[in-house]
């Protein structure tokens, strides 16, 4: 029987349920399958004979057809390859159920020549959901073009530990701020109508980044009350954001991997946090219950322990889930678990409009990804996201006279990337050349002499490699850095073989022989400028005194290096604010802002030999080529119960003699609680944008049910007594410090409120 549409979208779930009936046992677990197009095509196109032995049932999913690895399809031949597969399940399969195509989108559509944005960790210090929201909302429209489905992102991860290599894929350490820009991306991506949206993917879900020494797919141990953070974006995605797919994380949870998980999956996220989506698996996991848990002694085995735990859909393509037909024919799988499953798939194909006919049709015809709208997007994101660590005034570069430019990461394209990049991910598995893309992705060299002065002269010096322990270009550099007025050394890493998913390391420092060659520069005697290029806040504690001025770039994107040179030069004013802790060495990891305690000075010996347990720069932090002064502190308490909202405004004046952006900050500290308070815990935040001289009042309405946490029972509970209010340029730059009080305990058991709001005001005279 072929698809005939429902007359009204509210119909869908009763024909989900009609057509669920009418498909034969392998034809749902069809449904539960994906398929890499690598498998359907021989020579770049689709064979029929390979599409008839794979899609003769359907297909629940096609895996990465923009994406796809060897292939490097073109935007054209994306849409086309879509529309191809989707006429063949129409004619050759029973009932003409399309498939769900996915794709990856962290820092932009992963696909030939498309737009490639500032990395996550990079969008975080942005402090903009304005901007995440934008950024996703373009990522969706390139990708309903060429015909996709849905985004394997956001990322929702707590970003703890500099040593993990997937850090660089988080929005930082803290659970409000990730849930805020996650929840923004999740709505810019999905849209207001999913027939035109793609569905967003929260991952990994749960706990990923807290793997045991930061190493990846690792054994993860968090108590229940701090799962309960971890589980605070994911909670925000789904009842603010209403994401509609969840992507199970590799690592087992106290010895329960989460893949196998019916607590996880079905009474946590389905359960208590009433997720009504589909739920994904991260790619091989199912797998991995038989090779790396061993909780499986087949892949039957591992199948049934995911499908009944609540994992619907197997990536990147059907291995164990292929074993489900003869565990339900053998009684050992119930068939109401498939069902279940295929309802859950089926249910997310007619909310985007596949079973209607309601879907927007991909274009046809070839298009160029990567305009000059998505340019310049892609630049100003970059431009909020670049954070001036340290700076001696050196900066901006007013009339630096002759400039020497020097270190590794200054003419290589390749370190302005993400790891889930295309040409990125292309480099790293099939060891291609990096560039081979058409993407125009300029390097620091080619915008600074872009866009300096003829009369300012500009040498190039690479300096080192950047792992190799070779020196010999040590002395070149050195040389001219003596003829020099500025050093600008551009160091760091790559989201290759440095960092990215996998590549974790032991030690923070800058790769190679990087360190020493800022060494043999700043004998030079003449003022430098550190400018890293970086996945992960790196370990600075050798080198940090001999640099002037220190910008962490991050992986800022195709525009990155010309938003980086606006900044040198000062016609642009940095606003980038950590969103980790960037720590003086890799041996304080974890060190968080808002832990519970950070010890004892002088009963620690570990601290006592290597210093106090303080970052080197606050999450928050970042300077500005002006100053802000912060005034007028007033704190009012509104409403009760539910409701209850606490007022902070405070007055921002730009006393500098430049236009800049401050992001303003709000921290609340439980002063006595019935389990030991975390030191501060961020509960808003907001941009201000102001004129030299100019004045305006910056407002926090935060809901008091945002100060829950759990409890001596582990119920949510906010707890009577007195509250400190603090405002500030970061977590430890507090300008501002007051106080409320709460008259009573409220417990609940689950959240209604999320995020309080930011606004700037005149200032009542």
């Amino acid at each position: 029987m072929k698809i005939s549409n429902p007359k009204t979208y509210s119909e869908n779930s009763r024909y989900v349920d009609d057509l669920l009936e009418r498909l034969s046992l392998r034809e749902k677990i069809a449904q539960l399958l994906s398929v890499e197009v690598m498998d359907l095509t021989e020579n770049g196109e689709l064979s029929a004979a390979r599409m008839q032995a794979l899609l003769a049932d359907g297909i629940g999913q096609i895996s990465k057809i923009g994406g796809a690895l060897p292939q490097h399809f073109q935007p054209g031949q994306v849409s086309r390859l879509h529309q191809e597969i989707q006429a063949f399940l129409a004619t050759h399969t029973r009932h003409g159920i399309p498939a769900l195509v996915h794709e990856e989108c962290l820092s932009g559509y992963m696909a030939r020549g498309a737009t490639c944005f500032p990395q996550a960790l990079a969008l975080a210090s942005s402090w903009d959901p304005g901007l995440v929201h934008e950024i996703a909302d373009t990522i969706r429209q390139d990708m309903l073009d060429t015909g996709a489905h849905l985004g394997l992102a956001p990322v929702l991860d707590l970003g703890h530990d500099p040593r993990w290599g997937r850090i660089e894929e988080t929005f930082g350490e803290d659970a409000h701020l990730v849930a805020s820009l996650g929840t923004a991306y999740v709505r810019g991506l999905q849209g207001d109508d999913l027939r035109h949206g793609i569905m967003a993917t929260a991952k990994h879900f749960l706990g990923h980044a807290a793997s045991e020494g930061a190493r990846n797919l690792c054994s993860v141990l968090l108590s229940p009350r701090e799962l309960e953070k971890h589980l605070y974006p994911f909670e925000c995605a789904i009842k603010v954001g209403r994401v509609q797919s969840v992507m199970v994380a590799y690592h087992d949870l106290d010895g329960v991997p989460c893949a196998g998980s019916r607590e996880l999956l079905t009474d946590l996220l389905r359960g208590k946090l009433g997720f009504e989506g589909m739920v994904v698996a991260d790619y091989g996991v199912v797998l991995q219950l038989l090779t790396n848990h061993r909780v499986a002694a087949d892949k039957e085995e591992a199948a049934r322990l995911a499908v009944t735990a609540g994992l619907d859909i197997e990536l990147p393509k059907g291995d164990c889930y292929l074993t489900l037909e003869s565990a339900v024919a053998s009684g050992r799988l119930p068939v109401e678990v498939i069902d279940l499953a295929a309802r859950r798939t089926l249910t997310a194909k007619a909310r985007l409009g596949l079973l209607t006919g309601d879907r927007r049709k991909p274009v046809s015809e070839p298009r160029v990804l990567d305009t000059d709208e998505r340019r310049r997007l892609a630049h100003r994101a970059a431009l909020e996201s670049i954070v001036l660590l340290k700076n001696n005034g050196i900066l901006p570069l007013r009339q630096p006279g002759k400039l020497l430019l020097t270190g590794p990461n200054a003419d290589d394209k390749h370190a302005l990337l993400g790891n889930y990049s295309m040409t990125s991910l292309s480099a790293f598995f099939l060891k291609t050349t990096p560039g081979w893309n058409e993407l125009r992705v300029p390097t620091v060299r080619d915008a600074l002499r872009q866009a300096l002065p003829q009369a300012i002269g500009l040498e190039f010096v690479q300096g080192c490699d950047r792992e190799s322990e070779r020196r010999d270009g040590f002395s070149a550099a050195v040389k001219q850095a003596r003829r020099s007025e500025v050093i600008l050394a551009v160091m760091g890493e790559d989201s290759i073989s440095i960092s990215g998913e996998g590549r974790d390391r032991a030690e923070i420092r800058l790769p190679g022989v990087q360190e020493e060659l800022i060494q043999a520069l700043a004998a030079a005697g003449k003022p430098l400028v550190l400018i890293l290029l970086n996945g992960r806040p790196l370990d600075l504690g050798k080198i940090e005194s001999l640099c002037d001025a220190i910008v962490e770039a991050w992986y800022p994107g195709e525009e990155g290096a010309a938003a980086l040179v606006d900044i040198l030069l000062g016609t642009a004013n940095p606003s980038g604010k950590l969103a980790v802790n960037y720590l003086k060495e890799a041996g304080q990891a974890p060190l968080l802002y808002a832990g519970r305690s950070q010890g004892r000075e002088g009963l620690n010996n570990a601290w006592c030999r290597g210093g106090a347990p303080v970052p080197l720069y606050p999450f928050g932090h970042g300077l500005s080529f002006t100053t802000f002064d912060y005034s007028d502190l007033q704190v009012v308490i509104h409403g009760s119960g539910v409701n209850q909202e606490v007022e902070v405004s405070c007055v921002i004046r730009n006393s500098g003699a430049m236009a800049g952006t401050e992001v303003v900050q709000l921290y609340i500290r439980d002063e006595v609680a019935s389990v030991a308070p975390r030191i501060k815990m961020l509960k808003n935040f907001g941009r201000l944008s102001l004129e030299p001289g100019d004045s305006k009042r910056a407002t926090f309405q935060t809901p008091t049910e945002l100060l829950a946490f759990p409890g001596r029972d582990l119920r949510l509970v906010v707890e009577a007594g007195d509250y400190t209010v603090q405002v500030g340029a970061s977590s430890a730059d507090i300008r501002l410090t007051g106080t409320f009080s709460l008259a009573e305990n409220r417990q609940f058991t689950s959240r209604k409120h999320f995020f309080g709001s930011f606004e700037v005001g005149e200032i009542d005279l």
